[in-house]
């Protein structure tokens, strides 16, 4: 009769021990939690003021104490390796404790993260479950907190009031079978990779030899160092290999399947943690995407929604933390898809789209209205067909009419904004990388008195190499700025996230190829006078005041320096203004039955005069496409356009609207 099988030895269920036997032995558990923290580690966070009154607006805050507590909670650690403290408590324990260290009143001056097994709940009353934390590391006393001084992270546990439960516990068996299974296989290595085998032999062994035979083994067989050595056997032995049977094979393959099973724990997709039977380049890309939507974002709404009951209130009222989503890569592919819709959705709110999107409402009336496309007509009972009716005198243009003129600017400015803050990223750079040449250029000189301006800087080789560098960007702005004019043309607004590889109906000419040459080269000699201008006056100075070389190099390379950041946004904010201007003029080119542009002054605080008095003249007096506009005495053909001086075109924000007729029945 056989006995009765034993029951396995499960890893206990404390803390210490499923970190052991999971997140340190475990290599599946450990990528996995490793790539959640790690992930929320890089994520942003952002502060937002919140209205008093529905008709308010949610305004951005960036520096801030609340901010800056989570970019470095403690004078040990910066916010990423805090946030993946946490986070990996949490996943590994199923509870973190967050402490908040500060006066008893008011806001927190510094916040820690504390192991989970160090820290106890003292139960409190039938109001108040907890009425504490009493935390103790080592020998020394331990130290209890009120409630209000620790937030308790903890995951869903239905038969625990006090603690949540971890994943680790729940996994606890897969983890166990998991590490059994290396074991298993690092056995079959030192047994040079073959099932095991027995020696047979004819004769009884005494002890000697079986002593004997056993020591042959260890030092002539086993052990990977070992492997495919001959071992010489005496007196008639004989090796009998055993075959792997169906159940050592299943054995084997139900480690991949474990595998995942831990993964499904996590939310974390089997081809991310080097699962490869079954990966492509489209399924890793969609495991990606689900790992953010799946385990990352609702970790994130977790921790944001405790941070605002918690934490935010200790620094102020109408204050609410979120994270930027936009900043992850993997989901840009999915956001870009709901912008398309919310596009396209033309019977929703302004409001409606920006909701649906993950922004705040605009606060304005417009926001409140549905604007419908120009080229969509109810169908009529006598099945009468729409007509376009030309422009007359008592047929004002689409575009007049007041709303329409803000959505339109407001779209402008909103292409203007997203195109700036590309073009600002790769300015910054060539600005920062001029300045490190000049000051080599400059130190290379061995006297202030030799000292050359215009060998310091060539203002035709920097133009060319400003050619050179920012030619395709221009190019791409003035397609998609093209296909805009088209599209307001016609009534409609174009997508702000337009790619030029998706504007298909507007068309660089030979002439508007060099005209765009023209205009990038104008740009960059332009820019590069104006830095010999401020290299000349610091070399002067330097001569008057007798520097040194040395001196100079330093001065020259902290002022270009210093200047690139301010620079840089004024110049995206020109340049990127004003290609969208000349690319909307050329789409009404291209566009049937516009003859004539109004001017659209944006009317923000630091608007010129000048340009409000433009706005007056011409934006309900439309002008023939090919007529300048006369804007505090030049004559330009758009806002930005380069034949005005720099006080007239630098940093504007204007635009213009084509002349469009009403559609209507006869």
């Amino acid at each position: 009769m056989t006995a009765p099988a034993k029951n396995p030895i499960w890893t206990k269920k404390d803390f210490a021990n499923l970190a052991e036997a999971g997140f340190k032995n475990c290599m599946v558990v450990y990528q996995c939690v490793s790539m959640i923290a790690e992930a929320v580690a890089g994520i942003e966070w952002e502060l937002f003021k919140m209205p008093r009154s529905n008709s308010g607006k949610m305004i951005e805050i960036e520096d801030h104490p609340l901010i800056n507590i989570l970019r470095r909670p403690n004078p040990k650690q910066g916010g990423s390796r805090f946030f993946e403290s946490i986070c990996g408590y949490y996943l590994v324990a199923g509870n973190s404790y967050i402490e908040a260290v500060g006066p008893d009143r008011g806001a927190p001056r510094e916040l820690y993260s504390l192991r989970p097994d160090r820290v106890k709940v003292i139960p409190g009353n039938a109001a108040n479950l907890v009425g504490g934390y009493r935390y103790k590391a080592g020998l020394g006393d331990p130290v209890d907190f009120l409630p209000e001084k620790i937030l308790h992270l903890m995951t869903f546990h239905p038969l625990d009031d006090w603690y949540g439960l971890s994943p680790l516990e729940v996994a606890a068996k897969g983890i166990d079978i998991s590490n059994m299974a290396q074991t298993w296989n690092m056995r079959l290595l030192e047994n040079d990779m073959r099932p095991p085998g027995g020696f047979k032999v004819e004769a009884n062994l005494s002890a000697d030899q079986r002593k004997f035979l056993d020591e042959q083994i260890k030092s002539g067989r086993a052990g990977y160092e070992n492997a495919g050595r001959h071992l010489l056997l005496e007196g008639g032995a004989e090796w009998q290999s055993f075959a792997i049977t169906p159940r050592d094979a299943d054995w084997l393959k139900s480690d991949k399947a474990n595998t995942r099973k831990i993964c499904g724990v996590y939310n974390v997709a089997p081809e991310l943690v080097g699962d490869a039977e079954s990966r492509t380049y489209s399924n890793y890309a969609e495991a990606r995407k689900a790992f953010y939507m799946e385990a990352i974002l609702p970790l994130m709404d977790y921790l944001r929604d405790e941070f605002n009951n918690w934490l935010t209130p200790q620094y102020g009222d109408y204050l609410r933390l979120n994270y930027n989503k936009d900043d992850i890569e993997a989901l840009k592919e999915e956001q870009n898809s709901v912008y398309a819709r919310m596009t396209q959705a033309w019977w929703l709110t302004l409001d409606e789209k920006r909701l649906a999107c993950g922004y705040a409402e605009t606060g304005t009336r417009e926001g409140k209205r549905i604007f419908v496309p120009l080229g969509l007509m109810p169908i009529e009972s006598n099945n009468e067909k729409r007509l376009v009716r030309y422009k007359s005198k008592d047929s004002p243009s689409f575009w007049q009419n007041a709303e329409r003129k803000q959505v339109l600017w407001t779209h402008f400015a909103k292409r203007v904004g997203a195109k700036e803050r590309r073009f600002d990223l790769s300015m910054k750079s060539y600005l920062k990388s001029q300045a490190d040449d000049v000051r080599k250029r400059v130190a290379a000189f061995r006297s202030i008195m030799d000292v050359d301006a215009d060998k310091v800087f060539n203002v035709e080789r920097e133009a060319e190499e400003y050619f050179e560098k920012f030619k395709p960007h221009y190019a791409s702005v003035l397609v998609t700025a093209g296909e805009a004019g088209r599209g307001v043309s016609g009534g409609k607004l174009v997508d702000i996230e337009l790619e030029a590889k998706d504007a298909s109906g507007f068309e660089i000419t030979p002439e508007i190829r060099r005209m765009l040459e023209d205009l990038v080269l104008n740009s960059g000699t332009e820019i590069s006078k104006i830095t010999l201008k401020k290299i000349e006056r610091m070399i002067e100075r330097a001569m008057q005041e007798s520097w040194t070389v040395e001196d100079l190099t330093q001065e020259i390379y902290a002022k270009l320096e210093d200047l690139s950041v301010t620079r840089s946004r004024l110049i995206s904010r020109t340049e990127m203004a004003k290609v969208e201007n000349w690319g909307q003029l050329e789409g009404y080119k291209q566009a049937e039955y516009v003859e004539h542009k109004g001017w659209l002054c944006a009317f923000v605080p630091d608007s010129r005069e000048s340009h409000k008095i433009a706005d007056s003249e011409y934006s309900n007096n439309p002008i023939p496409l090919e007529e300048p506009f006369r804007v505090d005495g030049e004559f330009i053909q758009y806002p930005g356009d380069p034949a005005g001086s720099a006080g007239n075109v630098c940093n504007c924000l204007c635009s213009t609207y084509p002349e469009v007729v009403e559609i209507g029945g006869e």
